[in-house]
């Protein structure tokens, strides 16, 4: 797959997650899948390209509750000196 394929993929992955968040009945069913789609996006990356592709879909994934890491979903503030 060429880059512009791989972009369209994750693009189309991610105008999919509600669809497929709405159609799983809990988060465990939701994870299998996403991990069902992440692995053939993976597959079709060439080796070069894999990290990226797979921090995008990280991110992605973080988003939608399914991958591990830190959601931040409103306003950082700094301490006032």
């Amino acid at each position: 797959m060429g880059s512009s394929e791989i972009d369209a993929a994750i693009g189309a992955l991610e105008a999919r997650m509600e669809s497929l968040q709405s159609r799983h009945s809990d988060v465990f069913a939701l994870a299998s899948a996403w991990a069902g789609e992440y692995g053939a996006i993976v597959a079709a990356t060439p080796e070069q390209s894999r990290a990226g592709v797979e921090l995008r879909l990280q991110r992605i994934g973080i988003r939608w509750g399914v991958a591990k890491g830190a959601r931040i979903t409103g306003a950082i503030r700094t301490l006032k000196p």
